[in-house]
């Protein structure tokens, strides 16, 4: 584990996202298992991830622009530019390489998430397009795992889709959302005691929320 590293690229940008992503993920697992989707510049390509799991991401970004350059394990490289562009807090350019990975794969499901949580970053959100690729990376694997930080999960995603529908006032789509990743979730719409500490049902799930932000975090 790399203790310390800044992942504030998580936060939202405008007031209401701030407070719903008030709680960052904490330090992320090392990634394992690195692959290339060439055969070619594949001891490179896992060079660069090494500098990611460091923390080094701006010499990782420019190590996977390198490979991307030369055409070499295209749809990977772009992913890798995406996750150290989130990191490095530029969520506009993650989208754009996420987008031009997506564009030689269109099935690269590392680069759909990241696209979600790049979209949820941007200076212009798209949230249609956001929960596009949360659900249907959530379909396509219910079980999925970042296959470079094992921390970043289906989990995640849900908490992901969860605030997104806070952020719309659609709470019942946002307590569905929130069982999925904690069934022993304390309060419940109908049950009036079970959030009586709180003004409104809608104050005692933004409690929740964010209890389930820290959960996924350390996990």
């Amino acid at each position: 584990m790399c203790a310390g590293r800044d992942t504030s690229w998580m936060i939202k940008t405008n007031e209401m996202r701030l407070l719903l992503c008030m709680v960052s993920l904490s330090a992320l697992l090392l990634g394992c298992g690195i692959t290339s989707t060439s055969s070619s510049g594949g001891s490179r390509l896992g060079d660069a991830w090494s500098l990611y799991h460091n923390g080094e991401y701006a010499d990782a970004a420019d190590l996977f622009q390198e490979l991307v350059d030369e055409d070499l394990s295209v749809a990977e490289a772009l992913c890798g530019i995406g996750w150290c562009r989130l990191h490095l807090r530029h969520p506009d350019l993650s989208r754009t390489a996420f987008q031009s990975s997506l564009y030689a794969d269109q099935e690269y499901l590392d680069s759909r998430v990241g696209e979600a949580f790049a979209l949820r970053d941007a200076s212009v959100p798209d949230d249609g397009r956001l929960m596009e690729q949360a659900r249907g990376s959530l379909r396509e694997a219910p079980s999925y795992t970042f296959s470079h930080e094992t921390r970043i999960n289906a989990d995640d995603l849900r908490v992901l889709l969860a605030q997104v529908f806070y952020y719309h006032q659609e709470f019942d789509s946002c307590y569905a959302r929130c069982l999925e990743v904690d069934p022993a979730i304390s309060i419940a719409p109908e049950d009036t005691l079970s959030w009586f500490m709180y003004p409104n049902f809608q104050s005692a799930l933004f409690a929740e929320l964010v209890r389930l932000s820290e959960l996924v975090s350390n996990d």
